[in-house]
């Protein structure tokens, strides 16, 4: 008679990541990070490159954060992204403001 074992190793094909906790969510990132600096990378946000607001996504249950390894991947890359705007080309809204008030 043929049984089927009770557990397998899963595929790399089938296999699914599962969210991390953010207690340890920094082994997911090449330097390590605090759990202070993903609390504010999830919240503030840092600039990019482009100067736009990245924020680091995040799952929730119930009161607990969740990462999850491919929005921590993503996060870098677009982090890393070479699609910069040089200084001198690039307006903040200080100097928009200056130009509006013809300084």
């Amino acid at each position: 008679m043929f049984t089927r074992p009770l557990y397998t190793e899963p595929d790399a094909e089938t296999a699914v990541e599962q969210p991390v906790p953010i207690s340890k969510a920094s082994k997911l990132f090449p330097s390590k990070p605090c759990t202070g600096t993903l609390w504010r990378w999830m919240q503030d946000g840092i600039v990019g490159p482009n100067g736009d607001r990245l924020r680091l996504k995040f799952l929730m249950c119930g009161k607990r954060r969740f990462i999850e390894p491919a929005a921590a991947r993503e996060f870098c890359a677009a982090c890393n992204s070479s699609s910069r705007i040089p200084a001198a080309t690039r307006k903040d809204g200080a100097s928009k403001a200056l130009e509006a008030l013809g300084c």
